[in-house]
């Protein structure tokens, strides 16, 4: 499954989020993220920098993604490390729009 090619879409307030059964389908595109299954369900990934100027300048790349497809994670900027969790606030918990910025942020890399 390429989510690379894929665009998020919007989700009404009210859906249901993602079964089990389809995050665990969808993880296994997203090579490096971790399933976190409390509530809200997200995925989540730590990725380690060289610098602290190079986790901040993947994070402003990160953000840029986001904005394009209108989705965006929460991130936290560390001492070269930045720590990025997805979910969909709309449906409490994970959607494929998670997924797919997941599949743009590893592709960045």
């Amino acid at each position: 499954m390429n989510l690379n090619n894929e665009h998020c879409t919007p989700i009404a307030a009210g859906s249901a989020p993602l079964s089990d059964r389809d995050e665990d389908e969808y993880l296994e595109s997203v090579a490096g993220w971790d399933l976190v299954r409390e509530t809200p369900h997200k995925i989540k990934r730590e990725i380690k920098f060289g610098t602290y100027m190079d986790g901040a300048d993947f994070a402003h790349e990160v953000a840029a993604i986001a904005d394009a497809e209108n989705h965006h994670p929460a991130m936290h900027v560390y001492y070269k490390k930045v720590v990025i969790e997805l979910y969909t606030h709309s449906v409490e918990g994970l959607s494929k729009n998670d997924f797919i910025i997941a599949a743009k942020v590893n592709n960045a890399l």
